[in-house]
């Protein structure tokens, strides 16, 4: 199965907070059009494409981060990695995940703010990364060191 076409609409799933707490996927949304990236912090390519996430949110884009992991060890993980993005989680079987039909992370998801799903990216794709900090009226990211290449599969 693959990634639905887009625009689609954000389908009704059950997530947690950093805290435990059970919130609907609507969570990701909440507040407006949000970049959000979807991936599992055992991820290289997820690890990398995090911190360009975190530099839109930071210039005021919204954004966040949907992972696969434990709350406990996605925020041990963003801790790692010095950013404080805002994040939710889904645990297995990932019924938000497979109900858009995503079989790569990271995937970028552009929610408008009535759930619509209107673009979505697949793998790090850096001119994708830089038109949706665009659209949400953030700068492109930039980040201190980088050495990412303008496309990396995840």
């Amino acid at each position: 199965m693959a990634l639905k076409a887009t625009p689609f609409g954000l389908p009704a799933a059950g997530l947690e907070t950093p805290d435990g707490a059970a919130v609907t996927s609507s969570a990701l949304h909440a507040g407006g059009a949000t970049l959000v990236i979807v991936g599992h912090m055992n991820c290289k390519t997820t690890r990398q494409t995090l911190p360009f996430i975190d530099r839109i949110h930071k210039d005021g884009g919204r954004a966040a981060a949907l992972l696969q992991d434990s709350p406990e060890d996605a925020a041990a993980g963003l801790a790692k990695l010095g950013l404080d993005l805002p994040f939710f989680c889904e645990r297995n079987p990932y019924a938000l995940s497979t109900a858009i039909g995503l079989v790569t992370v990271p995937t970028l998801l552009f929610i408008e703010a009535d759930g619509t799903v209107a673009l979505t990216s697949e793998a790090f794709r850096r001119p994708d990364i830089e038109a949706f900090a665009e659209r949400l009226g953030a700068p492109k990211p930039v980040i201190a060191n980088d050495t990412m290449p303008g496309f990396k599969p995840g």
